[in-house]
């Protein structure tokens, strides 16, 4: 959890907080498929069931962490898709939760022929 003071107390921020934002932010970009929990697309797809999104967040250091496994639609060019994730996440964390600053890694893990 990441902990912040303001002046009426304590405010904790929880990490399945912040991986929701980012799973959000895949939804809003065009040209991905969707999140790459495995290698196998059927084994992501009954974990999706769960509400496992495979999104690794680490704030135990001062640096926030972001990790989104995604697959790209086909044609689409997987560096831009993957920037404009990039953007999108940290657009969508400074909007909801005030955070400007966090590295953020996109796996590409494949691509979607669908």
């Amino acid at each position: 959890m990441k902990e912040y003071r303001s002046s009426l107390g304590n405010i904790k921020i929880h990490r399945r907080l912040i991986s929701q934002i980012a799973e959000l932010a895949t939804k809003e970009v065009e040209g991905i498929d969707s999140l790459a929990i495995t290698s196998r697309m059927w084994l992501s797809h009954l974990l999706s069931f769960f509400n496992i999104s495979g999104i690794k967040v680490d704030i135990a250091s001062e640096e926030l962490k972001i990790e989104i496994p995604i697959v790209v639609k086909y044609g689409y060019n997987v560096y831009e898709v993957a920037t404009a994730l990039q953007e999108k996440v940290l657009d969508n964390l400074l909007r909801s939760l005030n955070i400007d600053n966090a590295f953020i890694n996109i796996k590409v893990k494949g691509v979607s022929y669908t």
